[in-house]
C-alpha cells in the first residue's frame, strides 16, 4: 500500500488541537562521516575534484573498504551548517538515483571555505556529485541556485535577487534559477524581474526545473533519463489477486461502518470528523477500483477500513474515558488490541521470507513498512496516552487521539501479509547475484537525519522566539500541526532500535531500507512545505497554501509524475509488478487536483514512488536509464 501519506491523512481533519510529540524529533545529528557497512560489491569510482564554486569544493573517490562515505569540511561556513549538509546528504541520494550508479565504494568530500546559503545549493551539488560520477567538467562563468528534491527536481529558494547580485560579484555571466521563479520577491517584499535584473548586470538568467535541464546548462552534456512511457499498468493476474483484496476490505469497512452506527448519536457526533475522512477514503477506493486501478484502490480501502474500524472501536469505549477516567480507557484499549504482539508475530514471519524477485523485494519491503508504520503509531498513541494536557478537555481529546493511532496500527499489520499474498507466484526479473542493502539504507537514512536536523535549525528554532517559546515546545507545537512531522520523529526512533531487534544480516537491512526510504520521504515533504513550496500560517503552523502562487509547485509536480511514471513503466518493462509503486502513481494521480494538502500529499506519493521504484531497479541490476 501506498503508506507515507496515508497514515496521515487519517487525521488531518482535527489534528491542529490535539497532536503533541512522541519522542525526541531530530535528535541525531549528521555527523561529519556515515559509514555504511562493507558490501562485496565493489564499482568503478574514479578519483576526481570540481570547483564548484569559491567556497565550495567536491571531490570523490574510491574507499578502502567498499562503503558509502560523505564528508563534510568547513571553514567559516556561517550559520547554515546543518542546513548545507542536508543540502549535501540529498544531493548524493539524488545523483545517485538519477545516475543509476551503484550505492557503494564511493566517498563524496564537500569542502566549503566560506559563507554558504544553506538549501539553495542543493541542485548545485547535486550537479557537480553527478559530474565527478560521469567524468564532466562544469562550464566557466555559469552557477545556479535551487533546492534538490528526491527525484531530481529543482525547487524555489528565498530572495533569488540577492542570490544573483552575489553571483554577479563573483564573475558569473550565467545563473540559473529555479523554474517559475523568474518573476518573484527580494527581502523586502518587492516583485522583481529577475530576467531583467540579470540583463541589467550583464549576466544572463535562465530557469531549470529539473536537474536534467540543469546538467546540460552547467556541464554541456546531456544526463541520460528513461523515456516516457504509457505502460504502467500491473498485470492481470496481480490486479486480480489485488482485486480480491480490495473487495475483502471493503466488506471490512462495511462491518466497521455497522458498528459505528450503532454507537450512541452523541458519540457518533463527537467522532464524525474521524467517520467522515474514512468515508471519503472508502469513495476513493470505489472509484480506483471502479476504473480499474487496483493497487490504489487496495491502499485507500486499507485506510478506509483502518481508521472505520479505529473509530467504531475508540465510540465502544468512550464512555469509559468520559465518566472513569484515561487509565481504565487506555486498559481497555490495549487489551483489545495487544498490537505489539501482532507486530511481533508480524515481523517474525517477514524474517522467514526470502525474496527471489525484484516484485518479490517490492512486497517484503512494504511489508516491513507496514510493520514500522504500526509500531511507530503505537509509540506515538502511548505518548498521547500519557502527557498531560492543560485541562481534562483537552485531556480526553488528546486520549481519544492516542486511540485512534493504536487501532489504525492494527489494520497495518494485518494488510502486511495481504501484500505479500498479492504479489505471490508471480514472475518478473530476478534479483542482482549480490544485494548493496545495507549501503542504500545508510544513505537514506543520513539523508533522512540532516534535513530532520535541517528542519528544526531552518524552520522549528527561528519560530521559538517570536512565539515565546521554547525549542521543545515549539517543536511540540509542530507536531500537534504536522502528523508527518510526529511520525518523522517515532520513525527515527523505531529505525534506532531495529538492531538490537534483528541483529545483523539480511531481514535487519530489508526493515532498516524500508524505513529509511519512508522517512527520507516524509523528511523531504516536511521541507518542502515549510521551506520552499508552500505557504504556512506561522500563528497556527497550518499549511495555508502554496508559496509564489504555486508555480514552482506545478513545475515540482508535473517533473515528480514524470519521474514515476518513466521508472514504473521501465519496472514493467522487466515484467516486475511493484504494487506499493503503482499504488502511489494511481493515489497520486487523484489528489493531485484536490485541496493543498491533498496536492502536497500527491507530492509525497510521488516521490515515494519514484525513490522505490529506482532503489528496486538498483537491486535487479538494471538501474542506469
Amino acid at each position: 500500500m501506498s503508506r507515507r501519506n496515508r497514515i496521515e491523512a487519517t487525521a488531518v481533519v482535527v489534528v491542529a488541537s490535539l497532536l503533541a510529540a512522541s519522542c525526541s524529533f531530530g535528535s541525531s545529528k549528521a555527523a561529519k562521516k556515515q559509514t555504511a557497512p562493507p558490501t562485496t560489491v565493489a564499482a568503478p569510482t574514479p578519483t576526481r575534484t570540481l570547483i564548484v564554486s569559491p567556497q565550495i569544493t567536491v571531490g570523490i573517490r574510491p574507499t578502502v573498504d567498499r562503503s558509502l562515505n560523505v564528508v563534510f569540511s568547513e571553514n567559516k561556513a556561517g550559520t547554515s551548517a546543518e542546513q548545507w549538509q542536508a543540502a549535501g546528504w540529498s544531493a548524493v541520494a539524488a545523483a545517485t538515483l538519477l545516475a543509476g550508479v551503484p550505492f557503494n565504494n564511493r566517498e563524496i568530500d564537500f569542502t566549503v571555505s566560506g559563507p554558504i546559503d544553506g538549501s539553495s545549493a542543493g541542485a548545485l551539488l547535486t550537479v557537480a556529485v553527478i559530474a565527478l560520477m560521469r567524468g564532466a567538467r562544469l562550464e566557466p562563468g555559469i552557477t545556479m541556485t535551487g533546492a534538490i528534491s528526491p527525484d531530481g527536481g529543482v525547487g524555489p529558494v528565498s530572495d533569488v535577487p540577492a542570490k544573483l547580485a552575489a553571483a554577479e560579484q563573483a564573475g558569473v555571466t550565467r545563473f540559473v534559477i529555479p523554474e517559475g521563479q523568474s518573476d518573484t520577491f527580494d527581502a523586502s517584499g518587492k516583485p522583481v524581474d529577475v530576467v531583467a535584473l540579470g540583463s541589467q548586470k550583464q549576466v544572463s538568467v535562465v530557469e531549470a526545473g529539473n536537474i536534467y535541464d540543469a546538467y546540460k546548462l552547467l556541464t554541456g552534456k546531456t544526463l541520460p533519463r528513461l523515456p516516457g512511457s504509457a505502460n504502467t499498468a500491473l498485470s492481470s493476474d496481480a490486479y486480480a489477486n489485488l482485486r480480491a483484496k480490495v473487495d475483502n476490505w471493503t466488506a471490512k469497512y462495511a462491518d466497521a461502518l455497522s458498528e459505528f452506527k450503532t454507537l450512541s448519536p452523541t458519540v457518533q457526533q463527537d467522532l464524525n470528523p474521524y467517520a467522515t475522512t474514512a468515508l471519503l477514503q472508502e469513495v476513493q477506493a470505489r472509484q480506483l477500483s471502479g476504473s480499474g486501478q487496483q493497487a490504489g484502490a487496495f491502499s485507500a480501502a486499507v485506510n478506509a477500513t483502518a481508521l472505520m474500524r479505529s473509530v467504531a472501536q475508540t465510540g465502544q469505549f468512550f464512555p469509559t474515558l468520559l465518566t472513569n477516567g484515561a487509565a481504565p480507557f487506555v486498559a481497555k484499549i490495549e487489551g483489545k488490541n495487544a498490537i505489539e504482539g501482532q507486530i511481533t508475530r508480524l515481523v517474525d514471519s517477514l524474517k522467514t521470507f526470502t525474496p527471489k524477485t525484484v516484485t518479490d523485494m517490492s512486497a517484503l519491503l512494504a511489508a516491513y513498512g507496514n510493520a514500522i508504520d504500526a509500531a511507530s503509531l503505537v509509540q506515538y498513541a502511548q505518548y498521547l496516552f500519557k502527557a498531560k494536557a492543560a485541562s481534562e478537555p483537552d485531556t480526553v481529546s488528546q486520549v481519544a487521539q492516542g486511540a485512534i493511532y493504536y487501532g489504525l496500527a492494527g489494520s497495518l499489520v494485518e494488510a502486511a501479509s495481504d501484500l505479500l499474498a498479492a504479489t505471490h507466484g508471480l514472475s518478473g526479473a530476478g534479483l542482482a547475484p549480490k544485494l548493496d542493502v545495507a549501503n542504500i539504507a545508510t544513505l537514506f537514512r543520513q539523508a533522512a537525519n540532516a534535513n530532520l536536523q535541517a528542519f528544526q535549525s531552518g524552520v522549528v528554532a527561528p519560530l521559538a522566539g517570536p512565539k515565546q517559546m521554547s525549542v521543545n515546545a515549539t517543536v511540540d507545537a509542530f507536531a500537534r500541526a504536522d502528523t508527518g512531522y510526529a511520525l518523522a520523529g517515532t520513525g527515527n526512533s523505531i529505525l534506532q532500535s531495529l538492531p538490537s531487534y534483528f541483529g545483523t544480516g539480511a531481514p535487519a537491512a530489508y526493515a532498516q531500507l524500508s524505513g529509511a526510504i519512508s522517512l527520507y520521504v516524509r523528511s523531504a515533504v516536511l521541507l518542502a512545505k515549510y521551506q520552499s513550496l508552500g505557504h504556512v500560517n506561522p500563528a497556527t503552523l497550518q499549511l495555508a497554501g502554496m508559496a509564489n502562487g504555486g508555480r514552482a509547485f506545478n513545475v515540482s509536480i508535473q517533473h515528480a509524475q514524470s519521474q514515476l511514471t518513466s521508472n514504473l513503466g521501465m519496472l514493467r518493462s522487466k515484467q516486475v509488478n511493484p504494487t506499493t509503486v503503482a499504488a502511489d502513481a494511481e493515489i497520486a494521480r487523484v489528489d493531485q487536483n484536490g485541496d493543498v494538502q491533498s496536492k502536497f500529499d500527491a507530492l509525497g506519493d510521488y516521490w515515494d514512488g519514484y525513490v522505490n521504484s529506482r532503489v528496486l531497479a538498483a537491486l535487479g541490476g538494471f538501474a542506469q536509464p
